[in-house]
């Protein structure tokens, strides 16, 4: 390929080829930097800087003159390259460094010096632990003068926000650090900056609670001042028995009731009432809301009542060990997590879950009983009769003690492999007749069918043998306006009157459906968006409206979003208008492919609520509030 630009120098030249950079120095040294390589290219007078993923660069002499048309040529021939890098990693969290995540390929990286540095990719599915860090600002001068004019010389400042991740590959574990806030003189936690950063430490942990159940997450513990911590883990309540003071309150205030219609309230007097042993399905794939719903009819009970998470059993534990770590959670559950031995337990299972997914127990493959010993090697007998029998005898107390039955919810099954489904279940039958007994699991029949497809096994005899009853969660049971009243309740947010508050369902509505896991995350956003920006920005109708829909949109339409957020200093309302009519500029980029018609009526909805007086149309002083929020809203956007 022939030289398309060269720079002679004394000290060497610069040849720029059509797919590399090659510089010949005077002494007869050669250094070329294929364009695959160069993250990204500057120029600075003479100088032209390539920009390489490991945060190194490269400078090279150039002429001045030809200095913008060089930065295009080179702008445009590393474009595709640095498109495969980045391509798919739409899901980011951090500013003073960012984590990118590529959802569909599971993987991750980290961008550093301002973009200049790319990490290597990383496995979402070897990620072992996620801890949230703070690191306190030291006590200089600069800090004093800073909390001096507050009043509060001794506050406690912060000069860093970030998370420390763990990686089991096989080897030793790796740890990856990313500085998510930077404050070089610190901060105090009653900060906006401190509130930002501290909410993409939330966003990030909500994400890794839903997508990585086997990273455990190490929050920051609460502190009054602070802004609000991680949101709770996607259908993961904790595993040990809610408080029943805590229930009860919220079944009082109602804030279930109605959104399922009748459903709740019929499920909720049959485990009451029923004969034991009993189980019971809620069928329904997890996208369906199954486990949202499993959650609600979890809350309105009170008494003996347990929830067990199946994530910890998604690795590759040997089938024949299952029964015994299974029953050594629902011991666990019954003891209760301040008994001595559940805290041995639960120290022994958290090293046996990380040896699991390192591969440590499995490497043998036939060695299962090392496993066992792992898990429970403190148990004076670790036979699965033992076990069951030890389970049974917790039962016969704690029901006996109360109402006369114990409940378990079991969450998860939905989300294993089918055949890991149907091996969970296989283990569970060891406990499911034990009277006094009520087990409610969210699961997909058709899932466990497929599992048993593998052993010649009629799956819907098997499915059918194992549940007494049950019914399927549909989404037409479900009450959206009921659902948005309570929970704009719980953002304290209160509607002026029945029309704003339709205002609320229609956005809902015409973005993510009435889907319960969809609306349970975006008002799970609005929560967080509340918290960190404060009341006075929800304060008026239209300001509330528009953060709502904005969140709706961030949800659904991000591409169109995104495209917002990059024009939000040129909107007028002539720009508006023709988005609303399906009119958009010749460069505008969303939303996604197919999603035009649903766009288009959603948008409509959105301009409604831009309107501030809601008679003349769109003014230009609407459109500078709506950028205002635009750039408010950016705090909750994961896309």
């Amino acid at each position: 390929m022939g030289i398309l630009f060269s720079f002679p120098r004394s000290q060497g030249t610069l040849n720029i080829y059509a797919d590399r950079l090659e510089f010949l120095g005077s002494a007869g040294q050669q250094e070329v930097v294929p364009f695959p390589e160069i993250r990204a290219v500057y120029t600075y007078e003479d100088s032209l800087e390539a920009a390489l993923p490991d945060g190194t660069s490269k400078l090279f002499p150039i002429d001045p003159d030809l200095r913008a048309q060089v930065l295009d040529f080179l702008t445009k021939a590393i474009e595709p390259y640095e498109a495969q890098r980045t391509q798919g990693f739409d899901c980011s969290f951090g500013s003073d460094e960012t984590l990118e995540i590529n959802p569909e390929r599971g993987v991750f990286h980290v961008l550093r010096q301002n973009g200049r540095e790319i990490s290597e990719e990383y496995k979402l599915t070897d990620l072992v632990q996620a801890e949230m860090v703070e690191t306190k600002a030291g006590r200089d001068l600069v800090s004093a003068l800073l909390a001096a004019p507050t009043g509060k010389t001794g506050e406690e400042r912060v000069s860093e926000l970030g998370v420390l991740l763990t990686l089991q590959t096989g080897g030793e574990p790796v740890e990856v650090s990313v500085r998510i806030g930077s404050f070089p003189f610190g901060v105090s936690r009653t900060s906006p900056d401190y509130g930002q950063s501290a909410a993409e430490q939330a966003k990030l942990a909500s994400f890794l609670a839903e997508r990585c159940p086997n990273c455990r997450l190490v929050l920051l513990p609460p502190v009054e001042t602070a802004a609000p911590q991680a949101l709770p883990q996607p259908e993961t309540p904790p595993a040990v028995e809610a408080p029943a003071a805590e229930r009860a309150e919220r079944k009082a205030a109602g804030v279930e009731r109605g959104q399922f219609g009748t459903l709740i309230d019929g499920i909720r007097n049959f485990v009451e009432q029923c004969g034991t042993p009993m189980t019971i399905a809620i069928q329904g794939d997890w996208e369906s809301g199954s486990g949202s719903f499993l959650r609600m009819v979890y809350d309105s009970l009170s008494g003996n009542v347990f929830w067990l998470s199946t994530w910890q059993f998604s690795q590759s534990v040997p089938k024949e060990q299952l029964p015994l770590l299974l029953g050594g959670n629902l011991i666990e559950l019954l003891e209760g997590a301040g008994s001595a031995e559940a805290k041995s337990r639960a120290k022994l299972l958290t090293k046996g879950v990380i040896g699991i997914a390192s591969g440590l127990f499995l490497k043998g493959a036939a060695d299962s009983q090392t496993l066992t010993n792992a898990l429970f090697g403190t148990d004076p007998d670790n036979s699965l009769e033992q076990k069951v029998k030890q389970f049974q005898a917790l039962v016969k107390r704690k029901a006996s003690a109360g109402n006369g039955r114990v409940l378990f919810f079991v969450d998860g099954l939905n989300r294993l492999a089918p055949a890991q489904a149907v091996e969970l279940l296989d283990a569970m039958r060891y406990y499911l007749d034990c009277p006094g007994c009520v087990f409610i699991a969210s699961v997909d029949r058709e899932r466990v069918v497929q599992g048993m497809e593998g052993r010649g096994e009629n799956g819907e005899a098997y499915f059918d043998k194992l549940f007494k009853t049950g019914f399927r969660v549909l989404q037409s049971s479900f009450d959206v306006p009921k659902y948005v009243e309570d929970n704009l309740g719980r953002a304290n947010i209160r509607p002026q009157d029945p029309e704003e508050l339709e205002h609320y369902s229609q956005l809902a509505v015409l973005s993510v459906g009435p889907d319960p896991k969809a609306l349970e995350r975006l008002f799970s956003s609005l929560l967080l968006l509340r918290s960190v920006m404060g009341e006075a920005a929800f304060a008026s109708r239209q300001r509330r409206l528009t953060m709502f829909a904005l969140l709706c949109m961030q949800s659904r339409f991000p591409g169109a979003y995104r495209e917002l957020v990059r024009k939000r200093d040129l909107l007028t309302p002539a720009f508006l208008s023709a988005l609303a009519a399906g009119a958009g500029p010749e460069d505008w980029a969303g939303p996604e492919e197919g999603e035009q018609p649903a766009f288009l009526a959603f948008f409509q909805d959105l301009c409604a609520a831009i309107d501030m007086d809601g008679e003349r149309g769109i003014s230009q002083e609407d459109c500078a509030a709506f950028a205002e929020a635009l750039s408010a809203s950016a705090v909750t956007s994961m896309k």
